[in-house]
C-alpha cells in the first residue's frame, strides 16, 4: 500500500483511488526493468504536464515524488499548464495559480525544470 503524504502529512481529504496503488507499483516495476535492460549511460527523468491547479485532485506532487524516489530519478520536467482559466485569466490570477502550484511541489521543486503552458501565458490583459 502506498502512503501518500504532502509536506509530511497524510492526504486524507483527497484519497488516492485503490486502483492507483497497483498501477503505481506496475509503473515502478517497468521503470526498474527498463533501467536494468539499459544499464549503459542512461538518463531517466519524470515528466508532468497539464497540472491545472484548480481542477486537479492534488495527488500529482506526491505521486511524482513517490515514483521518483523509488526509482532513483533525480529530475523531472513540468510541461506547464499550472493555471486552468487560460484566456479568461488576468495576469494576477495566473501568478497566483503558479505560486499555489509551486507550494504543492515544494518537496521536489529543486528537482524541476518548468516551462509555461498555453494556459499559463494566455491571460487577457
Amino acid at each position: 500500500m502506498i502512503a501518500l503524504t504532502w509536506r509530511g502529512a497524510s492526504i486524507a481529504d483527497a484519497p488516492v483511488p485503490s486502483y492507483w496503488e497497483e498501477e503505481v507499483d506496475d509503473v515502478i516495476n517497468r521503470i526498474e526493468l527498463a533501467k536494468e535492460d539499459n544499464n549503459f549511460n542512461a538518463f531517466s527523468f519524470g515528466f508532468l504536464t497539464d497540472f491545472h491547479n484548480k481542477t486537479n485532485y492534488g495527488q500529482s506532487p506526491s505521486l511524482l515524488e513517490y515514483v521518483m524516489d523509488r526509482c532513483s530519478i533525480e529530475y523531472y520536467i513540468n510541461g506547464g499548464d499550472f493555471s486552468t482559466d487560460g484566456a479568461l485569466s488576468t495576469e494576477q490570477m495566473v501568478i497566483e495559480d503558479l505560486m499555489e502550484a509551486d507550494n504543492k511541489f515544494i518537496n521536489i521543486a529543486h528537482r524541476a525544470l518548468k516551462v509555461e503552458g498555453n494556459h499559463d501565458v494566455a491571460y487577457s490583459t
